[in-house]
């Protein structure tokens, strides 16, 4: 069931004022989005949604990596916001924003939002986010057994550049790689 998108350059998607877009956005097992750009994406430019309520077969192993983000509305975005659905063993790895919003939420997002829903064993490492003009740099939030590590940070206008509100849940982690 692998899906895989490589090399592509993603751009141009939606207008701010009246109908925000998200460039590419997916939900599933096995995604792979690896060595592509990404600008001018009016809403977020990479999503990987939540979308099983089954916890044998969860919405997994989503692999976001080695990508160039500019300019887009927010860069990436792991997370449940359909109830009671699962997402597990998510990697976002040496990803590089730059000049973005983050309106959404965040340059870089792992978040649960809806009611019985699940996120669990997600890593961010390695990404670079610089220069965003609202928002976080890095935002976890209701998430579970998450990894933080050797992520940079830096001129984050607006609000903080990492921000962990895990609400409750268990197990950050935040280090160096």
């Amino acid at each position: 069931n692998r899906v895989n998108v490589t090399n592509s350059y993603f751009h141009d998607a939606g207008t701010v004022t009246t109908e925000g877009s998200d460039c590419l956005y997916f939900s599933g097992q096995e995604l792979n989005v690896q060595h592509n750009r990404f600008s001018g994406c009016t809403d977020t430019a990479t999503v990987c949604e939540a979308s099983s309520t089954n916890g044998a077969l969860p919405s997994d192993h989503c692999l976001i990596a080695n990508n160039t983000y500019r300019g887009n509305g927010q860069a990436i975005q792991v997370g449940a916001a359909i109830t009671n659905t699962i997402s597990e063993g998510n990697l976002i790895a040496n990803n590089l924003v730059l000049s973005g919003s983050a309106t959404n939420n965040a340059a870089v997002a792992v978040y649960n939002t809806g009611t019985g829903t699940s996120v669990e064993e997600a890593t961010i490492i390695g990404n670079i986010v610089r220069r965003t003009t609202a928002g976080n740099g890095i935002r976890v939030q209701n998430a579970d057994h998450v990894s933080v590590i050797g992520n940079r940070v830096r001129s984050i206008a607006g609000n903080v550049g990492a921000i962990f509100g895990n609400d409750g849940a268990q197990q950050l982690y935040v280090g160096k790689a």
